[in-house]
C-alpha cells in the first residue's frame, strides 16, 4: 500500500513538474508577444516599409510596369523575391486603401514568427527537453532582433527560406532519406533567391554531398535537379533581358568594393586611424571606379598583401570582429551594447569550434556546421561586416552548445 502510494505521489510530482515546465514556456511565449505587440503598437510610426536597396525594382512590379527594368534597362543587381513580395503587397496596398505600413509589419512580423518556429523545430533534431525553445527566445527577445522588426531587411524573409533549408538538411542527415535532401535544396535555392550571401557555400555542398553518398551517387540526381530547376525562371528571364548567366544576383561586386572602402564614402562614422588599415581603404577609394569586376578586387587584395600585408590583416581581423557586432553606421556606444547582449553566443560559437577542431570528431554533421559556421564568419567579414548578416546562423549556436555540454560529445 505504502510502495502504491509513493508511486502515486511519484506520478504526481512528475506530472508536477511537466505541467510547471509547459507553464513557463508559454509564460515566456505570451510575455514575448506582449513585448512586439507593445513596442510596434508605440513606436508604430518608425516603422519602414522600404528597403531602399530595392527600392527601384519595388516600384517597378507595383507600378505594372516590366519587371526589373529601371529606365528602360534590365536589372539583375538584387535578387527577385524580396522586390516581387513588396513590389505585389504595395499593390495590393494601392488596390485596397490598405496601409503599405501595415501590410509591410504583417510581413516582417510574419518572417519572424516564422523564424523562431523553426529555431525550436531545428533545436528538437538535437533534444525535446524544454531547452529547445531557447534558441527561439534568445532570437525574439534580443533588442536588435526586436529594433530589426520594425525595418523591411532581406535577412528576414532570407532566414525564413535558410532555416528551412537547414532544418531539411539535419533531418536527411540523420535519417539518410533522400526525400529530405529535396525539399531541403528546393529551399536553398529560394534563399538564394532573396541573398546571394551563400552562393558560394553551394560548391562545398555538392562536393559534401557528393563524398558522403559516393556509393548512391544516384539518388543525388533528383534533389540536384530540383535544385536548379527553382533558380532557372530567374536565370532564363535574365539571360532573355541582359545576355547575361545570373544565379542570383549581379551585385555582389558592389558589396566586395563597399567592404574594402569601409568609411570613405562618408555616411559611416570613421573605422581607425591606423595608418596600414587607411591605406588598405583609402588606396582602393582613390580608384574606386576602376573596379568593376571581382577579379581586378582580387588583384587589389594580392597588390595589398605584398606591399602592406600587415596592414591588410588588420583590416580583416577588425572586419572578424565587427561581424559579431556591426551597425552600419559605425556607433560605438550601440556596438558595445550588441556586444554584451551577443557576447554568452559569441563564447559558445567558438567554444563549439575549438571542441570540434580539438576532438578530431569530423562526422559528417559536425563537418557540415563547422563549414557552414566559418564560411559565414568570412563572407560576412568581405564585404560590410554587419552583425544582421550572420543572424540566420547566430541563433542555431546555442543549439550546437547545449548539445555538447549536455551530451558530452560533439554532433
Amino acid at each position: 500500500m505504502e510502495n502504491n502510494f509513493s508511486s502515486s505521489r511519484e506520478l504526481e510530482h512528475i506530472s508536477s513538474n511537466r505541467y510547471l515546465k509547459i507553464f513557463e514556456i508559454k509564460y515566456l511565449l505570451i510575455f514575448t508577444v506582449v513585448v512586439y505587440v507593445v513596442t510596434h503598437a508605440y513606436f508604430y510610426s518608425f516603422s519602414e516599409w522600404l528597403n531602399t536597396d530595392y527600392e527601384k525594382q519595388i516600384y517597378s512590379i507595383a507600378n505594372g510596369g516590366k519587371w526589373f527594368f529601371l529606365d528602360g534597362f534590365f536589372t539583375s543587381r538584387v535578387p527577385p523575391l524580396l522586390p516581387i513580395l513588396f513590389g505585389l503587397t504595395l499593390k495590393l496596398s494601392t488596390v485596397s486603401g490598405i496601409s503599405i505600413l501595415l501590410l509591410s509589419k504583417l510581413i516582417i512580423l510574419s518572417c519572424i514568427a516564422i523564424n523562431a518556429y523553426l529555431l525550436v523545430k531545428i533545436s528538437t533534431e538535437f533534444t525535446t527537453d524544454r531547452f529547445r525553445f531557447f534558441p527561439a527566445f534568445f532570437y525574439l527577445l534580443n533588442p536588435i532582433i526586436v529594433y530589426y522588426s520594425f525595418k523591411p531587411l532581406s535577412e528576414h524573409l532570407f532566414m525564413v527560406f535558410f532555416l528551412l533549408f537547414l532544418w531539411k538538411f539535419i533531418q536527411f542527415l540523420k535519417r539518410e532519406d533522400f526525400k529530405y535532401l529535396t525539399f531541403s535544396l528546393f529551399y536553398f535555392s529560394l534563399s538564394l533567391l532573396v541573398r546571394p550571401t551563400y552562393l558560394y557555400f553551394f560548391g562545398f555542398l555538392v562536393l559534401f554531398l557528393i563524398y558522403t553518398n559516393r556509393h548512391r551517387l544516384q539518388q543525388l540526381v533528383f534533389p540536384f535537379f530540383i535544385c536548379v530547376l527553382t533558380l532557372l525562371p530567374w536565370s532564363t528571364y535574365s539571360y532573355l533581358n541582359s545576355d547575361q548567366l545570373v544565379i542570383s544576383s549581379t551585385g555582389s561586386i558592389q558589396s566586395l568594393k563597399d567592404g574594402i572602402a569601409y568609411d570613405n564614402k562618408g555616411y559611416r562614422n570613421t573605422l581607425t586611424d591606423d595608418p596600414g588599415i587607411r591605406k588598405v581603404m583609402d588606396d582602393f577609394w582613390n580608384e574606386y571606379e576602376t573596379y568593376t569586376t571581382t577579379g581586378q578586387v582580387f588583384d587589389y587584395y594580392v597588390l595589398q598583401l605584398k606591399t602592406n600585408a600587415f596592414g591588410l590583416l588588420k583590416f580583416q581581423l577588425l572586419k572578424l570582429g565587427r561581424v559579431f557586432v556591426g551597425t552600419d553606421t559605425i556607433n560605438k556606444k550601440f556596438e558595445l551594447l550588441m556586444l554584451l547582449i551577443n557576447l554568452p553566443i559569441i563564447l559558445v560559437f567558438f567554444y563549439w569550434i575549438y571542441k570540434v577542431l580539438s576532438s578530431l570528431s569530423f562526422s559528417n554533421m559536425n563537418t557540415f556546421f563547422l563549414v557552414l559556421l566559418i564560411y559565414t564568419l568570412l563572407i560576412s567579414s568581405v564585404v560590410v561586416p554587419l552583425f544582421r548578416y550572420i543572424i540566420p546562423i547566430f541563433y542555431l549556436v546555442p543549439i550546437l552548445g547545449y548539445y555538447q555540454f549536455s551530451s558530452r560529445k560533439v554532433l
